[in-house]
């Protein structure tokens, strides 16, 4: 082919043809360019923060190849796009794999979760809470540990606490909290529905198992019709129901271990339901 008689040189270096050329200006000529005029400076700041006197025409040369040999400069086959490394969790927040990963056969995820089931109050224990969810909302960003998290029971933890920190009577930071155990039972019931269906064996769909589950049920549910009267009083439509409220509805399958639990459940809902409607 004719394209492999010719090379292309950025900066001095072979780049492979068929590189986006955004990418080979922004990965490959645009360090050379800020190099050249800070060259104290050992970090290189993003493109998109400088201002246009770094943004020069990209100088590329084309040359016959072999034509003088075999050619000595470095060779630029591959680069990341950044765009697609935020785009993809799994890429962005790899490191976060680790969580997962089997020490002395335990993980980073049982640990986390053992030190979360020792905490019985959001009133007393809330800075540890919030260091512990801050860790736990990054590691779920991951398919691989949110398959951990639901093998080591991580959600029974999860759901007894839940029951624990709702029923106190919780400030507003306090209340953050609690939002985020919310939040991150949803994670783990989304992503582990489609993990069921993918490994047949996971165990996210069944239901949690308590002697308690009516009280427990009922504990989240009156904190659910609770706003719900709110709504109503305010004449909210259903359209603006407040984002716990939907996170919890999306995890009461999984909350209800019995069919009285469930029947409390439709008990308490159905006033503020035909009245939301």
């Amino acid at each position: 082919h004719a394209t492999e008689l010719i090379e292309m040189l950025v900066t001095n270096c072979i780049v492979v043809p068929d590189l986006p050329a955004h990418l080979v200006y922004e990965k490959v000529w645009y360090p050379h360019v800020y190099k050249l005029l800070n060259p104290d400076e050992y970090e290189v700041p993003p493109i998109a923060s400088v201002d246009a006197s770094y943004k020069t025409p990209m100088e590329v040369v084309y040359r016959l190849a072999g034509v003088d040999g075999e050619a000595s400069e470095a060779r630029v086959e591959t680069l990341q796009d950044d765009d697609d490394l935020l785009k993809d969790p799994e890429k962005k927040y790899a490191l976060a794999r680790a969580f997962s990963h089997q020490f002395d056969n335990k993980s980073g995820l049982s640990i986390l979760m053992s030190d979360f089931s020792k905490i019985d109050s959001v009133k007393r224990d809330g800075y540890l809470l919030s260091k512990i969810l801050s860790v736990l909302t990054l590691a779920l960003k991951l398919r691989d540990n949110v398959r951990e998290i639901v093998r080591v029971n991580g959600t029974d933890v999860l759901v007894d606490k839940l029951f624990i920190f709702l029923s106190e009577d919780a400030n507003e930071d306090q209340q953050l909290l609690i939002d985020q155990v919310i939040a991150s039972l949803e994670t783990i019931v989304i992503e582990g529905s489609q993990l069921a269906i993918d490994d047949m064996d996971i165990g996210i769909d069944k239901p949690a198992q308590s002697s308690n589950s009516v009280k427990n049920v009922t504990t989240v549910l009156d904190k659910v019709v609770n706003a719900c009267e709110q709504m109503v009083d305010a004449c909210k439509s259903v359209h603006s129901t407040p984002s716990q409220i939907v996170a919890i509805s999306r995890i009461l399958p999984f909350l209800a271990g019995d069919r009285e639990a469930e029947a409390k459940a439709a008990e308490l809902f159905a006033p503020n339901a035909r009245e939301l409607a």
